[in-house]
């Protein structure tokens, strides 16, 4: 409360300044707090974002021929690259183009450091070719064998992809070709082994075939000509004595 004299001064009482000073510095202090939070805030937010923009992407051509190899079984082999360099791996699949995408995503350390192990990775990996042969129609079974048993055996043992073209029943062909997929040494075991199947297969046939054959037996010194005639008997001294006299020999009377 405050009192106005004759000559125009003031007086404040003493008893309201306190509360009213007091009440002044709390809303300065509230001011000052609500500044210091919100300030936090922005702080927070532009870290955030700073955070956000360091965020590398780098992507990586893989061979298609590669790309089972560098995922590894259940993955296992992907998973070791994203541990060893902190980066995550995604890859993009294109059926039109002989490669995949691998796409790299992370701080630009760690996305560097999984490129550089990808690019590594591919550059151990053996060179993948592709090869054809013919075979005769006729192998083709024993090639594939029965639910593609054999055919499944090659792959496995030579590591090679192994494909026989298809081809209609109504088709009369004399020749099948095999599609051989892998390094040049896999590639050559595959070869031999259907080879030997060809081989194996021929043998079976050749003996089938002897056996449906008739068997002549001739001597090949023999002339085709008839035999000749085995020579008449000889007659004894005695018995041509006893012709001659039978033929000389006079009729006797009639008694």
């Amino acid at each position: 409360m405050c009192l106005v004299f004759r000559d125009g001064t003031m007086a404040v009482n003493t008893k309201l300044a306190l509360p009213v000073a007091l009440g002044l510095s709390l809303v300065t202090v509230t001011a000052l707090v609500v500044y210091y939070v919100f300030k936090k805030d922005e702080e927070k937010t532009s870290d955030k974002v700073v955070k956000s923009a360091r965020v590398n992407v780098i992507e990586v051509k893989v061979p298609k021929s590669i790309m089972p190899a560098l995922i590894g079984r259940g993955g296992s082999n992907i998973k070791d690259i994203e541990n060893k360099s902190g980066a995550l791996i995604h890859f993009k699949k294109f059926t039109d183009q002989e490669y995949d995408v691998c796409t790299i995503r992370g701080r630009t350390e760690t996305t560097q450091l999984a490129e550089t192990l990808i690019h590594d990775f591919i550059k151990q990996q053996p060179l993948i070719e592709q090869d054809t042969m013919t075979v005769p129609g006729w192998a083709c079974g024993r090639i594939i064998g029965s639910g593609g048993e054999n055919i499944t055996d090659i792959s496995h043992r030579s590591g090679a992809k192994v494909k026989i073209e298809s081809i209609q029943a109504s088709d009369k062909v004399t020749q099948r070709q095999v599609t051989l997929r892998g390094t040049k040494e896999q590639i050559q075991v595959a070869k031999g082994l259907i080879e030997n199947c060809v081989a194996q297969e021929k043998c079976r046939r050749e003996i089938e075939q002897s056996k449906r054959s008739p068997r002549h037996v001739s001597s090949p010194s023999q002339s085709p000509s008839a035999s000749p005639a085995p020579p008449a008997p000889e007659d004894a001294p005695g018995d041509m004595h006893h012709n001659a006299h039978v033929k000389y020999k006079r009729p006797g009377k009639i008694c």
